[in-house]
């Protein structure tokens, strides 16, 4: 039997690959869940919130410029929240432009800024997180903007990453009611942070699990589902990034039916007009759900969408 080598050798490089792909995401996803040190820390936080005497004082907690490489080291050496090192805990970081260069042309991009409000969405605190966001007027103001993957990060980049900084343990319902929690509060879910000056990403919110073309960490079913709950609030499939081509809408890839289930399952009895709008758009594109009923369950909402 003559042996086609180059056959063979193709096939145990395709095994290779994808045997050292599954074992560096089981490797790198055990990393990525977060320890109590974080929920201590986010506590610690809420006390101050609920302590402060007005509601701008309440902001300032939430969204302070934390240093998020001194905080992985503070959890990594076993630290309380009561013990941090309030330098280092601010250190390199402020409220200002997260992209920048001083008069020198100095990079001073703030690369490990971070804030309590994303680390609640990221750890996927939802109790903690309707409180915080009772005193946030503008969900999209620039100094809430954190450095995420590679590239600078509104609260909907935050909501729709998986696995940046951390994954917590809020299960998938908990990510998509966090999501839709920022639809209320506007979150632009179609923001890019372009400078040409610098060689950042910048992908939109749908691009957030995404390495170029290939999801980063996630099974496909749930990134469906955090997909579907983006573009119910306005996140468009088609926008492009840096190194991410859009959402793909065609039967088979199981977005249509998520989005149907999850828009039926939307009991909310005021909504906006823009969720509305957006699924209007949506429901144009689809082949694979029932039309009809979705439909009527658009038009039902669109009487009450403020």
């Amino acid at each position: 039997m003559k042996i086609n080598y180059k056959l063979l050798s193709n096939k145990i490089s395709a095994y290779a690959m994808s045997t050292i792909f599954a074992f560096c995401a089981f490797f790198s996803i055990s990393q990525l869940h977060a320890s109590q040190f974080w929920d201590d820390y986010l506590t610690s936080v809420e006390q101050r919130f609920d302590a402060a005497g007005s509601n701008a004082e309440k902001y300032d907690i939430i969204s302070e410029p934390l240093n998020l490489a001194y905080l992985k080291h503070a959890d990594s050496q076993g630290l309380k929240p009561d013990a941090l090192d309030d330098r280092a805990l601010h250190e390199k970081v402020d409220r200002g432009d997260i992209v920048r260069a001083n008069a020198d042309s100095i990079n001073l991009s703030q690369y490990e800024r971070t804030n309590p409000l994303a680390l609640t969405i990221s750890i996927g605190k939802l109790a903690t997180l309707k409180k915080f966001l009772s005193v946030v007027g503008d969900i999209n103001a620039p100094e809430l903007l954190v450095w995420g993957f590679r590239q600078p990060y509104n609260m909907a980049h935050v909501a729709l990453d998986y696995a940046f900084p951390y994954t917590g343990n809020a299960d998938m319902a908990t990510r998509i009611k966090i999501i839709e929690l920022l639809g209320v509060e506007r979150a632009n879910f179609n923001y890019v942070h372009f400078n040409p000056e610098f060689r950042n990403y910048w992908n939109p919110p749908l691009a957030s699990m995404y390495i170029g073309e290939f999801p980063r960490l996630i099974h496909h079913s749930n990134l469906v589902k955090l997909h579907a709950a983006a573009m119910l609030q306005g996140a468009d499939p088609n926008q492009k990034g840096s190194s991410f081509k859009g959402v793909d809408l065609s039967e088979g890839r199981g977005v249509g039916k998520e989005l149907y289930s999850q828009f039926m399952a939307n009991n909310v009895a005021v909504t906006s007009m823009r969720y509305v709008e957006a699924t209007r758009a949506l429901i144009r594109e689809q082949r694979d759900i029932e039309l009809a009923q979705l439909q009527a369950r658009v038009d039902q909402l669109a009487a009450v969408a403020i």
